[in-house]
């Protein structure tokens, strides 16, 4: 079972600068505005992908433990099996 990190969009709100931007800068340039300020906050990670990636990761450690803590439950039982045969 894999688990994945649900990927949120990521961004500015286009709309929202783009009708502040109009009236100073026109309608064309208020676009490339706001296009060239997307691209630059598109590759940063926030705090809640931090976050996420922290509880992915210590998931991660607690699946493998458990499975360590099963597999050696198994052992310790054919071991108690092997002596009572005996």
């Amino acid at each position: 079972m894999v688990m994945e990190l649900p990927r949120p969009k990521r961004g500015v709100d286009r709309l929202r600068f783009v009708k502040a931007l109009r009236p100073h800068l026109g309608e064309r340039d208020a676009e490339e505005v706001a296009n060239a300020i997307q691209d630059e906050f598109a590759p940063m990670a926030t705090s809640e992908d931090v976050e996420g990636l922290k509880h992915f990761i210590r998931a991660e450690e607690n699946a493998a433990l458990l499975k360590g803590v099963a597999f050696m439950g198994l052992i310790a039982g054919i071991a108690l099996a092997i002596a009572r045969l005996t």
